[in-house]
């Protein structure tokens, strides 16, 4: 039951080119995560999907900081990103395996549109982008109207896709 910023789901759907029932399952899914690493007080690895979630909750700086003092007892709950060597590479693999399981003890299932398995999540093959950099690729996108467009009509982007 923690308590995100006012409009947070919103905001994150729209802000990321996604239905509100996308935003919520992703938000459902790093609450999933959030209370994983409280209640096992050892390191996760999260989706694509959560992380773009958290990255999302620690733009709101303010309630994030008051969020983790109140929830996990921390200053910043934070996280480091791989630094790319093969050692690096197997534990986060390892860790993230870890959090599927725990996912599927604590929860009975794993929801596989926002936790795929690892060899999808590591693959360098399904390179993870999301919808900024192919927005800023084009050049209608430029144009503050064509944003005003977007944000009036219903469109349904994804907020990433796998290069591959």
């Amino acid at each position: 039951n923690a308590n995100l910023p006012n409009n947070f789901v919103i905001n994150f759907g729209i802000d990321h080119l996604l239905s509100l029932e996308k935003a919520n399952l992703y938000v459902k899914e790093y609450k999933k995560y959030l209370y994983l690493c409280f209640v096992m007080k050892q390191s996760l690895c999260p989706s694509e999907q959560v992380d773009l979630v958290w990255h999302y909750h620690q733009t709101y700086t303010k309630e994030y900081r008051e969020f983790s003092k109140m929830y996990l007892n921390i200053d910043v709950f934070g996280h480091n990103p791989s630094d790319g060597t093969k050692e690096d590479s197997k534990k986060y693999n390892n860790m993230y395996n870890n959090t599927l399981e725990s996912i599927k003890s604590y929860f009975g299932y794993v929801n596989e549109i926002c936790w795929p398995i690892s060899e999808i999540r590591f693959n360098q093959v399904f390179q993870w982008y999301n919808h900024h950099y192919f927005m800023a690729k084009t050049s209608l996108w430029n144009t503050s109207e064509n944003i005003k467009n977007v944000n009036k009509n219903v469109v349904q982007v994804y907020s990433g896709c796998y290069r591959g």
